[in-house]
């Protein structure tokens, strides 16, 4: 594509609701899609569990270039862009979406009611340059999916380990903390995800256990530590059964604590 056509810009609609993190882009092509001897053919990839990006490859006078991004949907996209910056992204792009996340989060979180905060969605329309909407080698990768039992032995370990949390609440006197359950709500998310999504890896949703994780739950620092980089590993199919074995462990050092001699507690 000569460097004319690469200034040319195209319209880029994002929107973004912050009470499911959920980031979606849409690029219209305009004119250039439409030229008569321009022929496009469009790629669907899901490089995870947690994205789905669409491609075009625009022919020009028969030679093909490289593909151009027309579309995305992110699940938990801040969460994952604090941990690999949507690296299956434009770089430029990601860098926008990131931004129109942030502003958006922010704006969701002033509402003054629930209802307003969970309804929020924001909108923005802006021109970008069509070189910044180009593919690179940096976002060639797609992650490998791993075995399916592999990924159900994970999933349950994450379930069991969400019940030894909620049995050991149940035996203090004040009520969960929010931040604790809504940890607990994103592991099983999280479990859902690697069971039913054939076995790929879900780094958005991983992403945002780790960071509810960080947001106040009440494990001592040493644990804290260890269960991040568990779920840290947890994006790395081969690794599966090691995150399996060691949330068991945890699950059964919790459930041990609730022996009548022992006093309740999370690790």
């Amino acid at each position: 594509m000569n460097a004319h056509r690469l200034e040319t810009t195209v319209s880029l609609r994002l929107s973004y609701r912050p009470s499911s993190d959920l980031l979606i882009g849409q690029v219209d092509l305009g004119a250039l899609a439409e030229e008569s001897d321009t022929h496009t053919s469009d790629h669907t990839e899901t490089p995870d569990a947690d994205s789905k990006i669409v491609w075009r490859t625009l022919e020009v006078n028969t030679k093909s270039d490289a593909p151009v991004l027309t579309s995305f949907a992110v699940v938990h996209a801040m969460a994952r862009y604090e941990a690999d910056t949507l690296r299956m992204l434009p770089r430029d792009i990601a860098a926008l979406a990131a931004e129109f996340g942030r502003t958006h989060r922010a704006l969701a979180e002033a509402c003054p009611n629930t209802l307003e905060r969970v309804r929020y969605r924001g909108t923005t329309e802006m021109s970008v340059r069509l070189a910044s909407l180009m593919r690179s080698e940096a976002e060639e990768s797609q992650s490998i999916p791993g075995l399916q039992r592999e990924a159900l032995a994970v999933a349950r370990a994450i379930d069991r380990f969400s019940d030894a949390i909620v049995l050991v609440m149940a035996q203090h006197p004040e009520s969960e903390p929010p931040a604790l359950v809504r940890f607990r709500g994103l592991a099983r998310e999280l479990a859902c995800t690697l069971s039913e999504r054939n076995a790929m890896p879900a780094p958005g949703t991983s992403a945002a256990v780790r960071q509810a994780l960080r947001s106040g739950t009440p494990f001592r620092a040493e644990t804290l530590q260890v269960l991040s980089n568990t779920f840290s590993l947890i994006d790395d199919p081969a690794r599966w059964i090691e995150v399996a074995d060691r949330l068991n462990r945890f699950s059964h050092s919790m459930t041990q604590s609730l022996h009548p001699s022992r006093q309740a507690e999370l690790v």
